[in-house]
């Protein structure tokens, strides 16, 4: 079989190799802009889901301490706004989870117990080392502590912390 001479077609050739080029550049473009966006779509997917399991469980508590005022129903934990920059959405929902999954023993105690005795609420979250979130280790710090009716809300602060060990 003989192949045909390629010199005759020069300008077909240089339209086809720009044509395969545009094609494969638009291919990457919107690739690209695809997975921005899918992406956009997972981390708000997380945020929604950990809002509703927060909900769900706010209104356990709500069913469950119904008639009493002076009990802590539910937990509300808040991430320091100025560290933003430092953390993406997803690290830090699964470092308030993390933090909430801890405040859960004072869920059904007296507010005038964590009134009275704040340190030793203080003590289940302050200072503590959160491992596995995202590959990576997270120091947390109770900021502040406030009861207001039957919500306990606490904000963090929560940092990067490198083990020394290693």
């Amino acid at each position: 079989m003989r192949v045909p001479p390629f010199d005759r077609y020069p300008s077909l050739l240089i339209a086809a190799a720009i044509f395969a080029t545009g094609f494969l550049t638009g291919c990457a473009a919107y690739l690209g802009l695809h997975q921005h966006h899918f992406n956009l779509v997972v981390v708000q997917n997380a945020r929604l889901e950990s809002e509703l399991e927060q909900a769900r469980e706010a209104l356990r508590a709500q069913a469950n301490l119904r008639s009493k005022q002076s009990t802590v129903s539910q937990v509300k934990v808040l991430l320091d706004p100025s560290q933003s920059d430092e953390l993406d959405e997803w690290t830090e929902n699964a470092i308030r989870k993390a933090v909430h999954e801890d405040f859960q023993s004072a869920i059904g105690s007296s507010a005038t117990s964590i009134r009275s005795t704040p340190q030793v609420f203080l003590k289940l979250a302050d200072g503590k080392i959160y491992t596995g979130i995202r590959g990576k280790e997270y120091r947390v710090r109770v900021e502040t502590m406030v009861i207001v009716q039957s919500e306990l809300t606490v904000w963090i602060n929560a940092k990067g912390h490198v083990n020394p060990g290693l």
